[in-house]
């Protein structure tokens, strides 16, 4: 999740349904919270976090 003053922190999440492209979060999170969703680095297999772009998600820039 971002803060207002652009730092961001984990936050745990209850899941519900996940599909092959969508996941459901059921618990954790509230309307207006920003979250940063790792993009998946090429090959490597492991996640990478996006600087200042990338933001998305309940209440945040489509």
């Amino acid at each position: 999740m971002q803060a207002d003053d652009g730092t961001t922190r984990t936050a745990p999440v209850e899941v519900g349904l996940e599909g092959d492209s969508q996941t459901q979060i059921i618990s954790g999170l509230e309307p207006g919270d920003v979250l940063v969703i790792p993009q998946q680095s090429g090959g490597s297999g492991g996640f990478t976090f996006p600087g200042a772009g990338g933001l998305g998600g309940i209440g945040g820039a489509p």
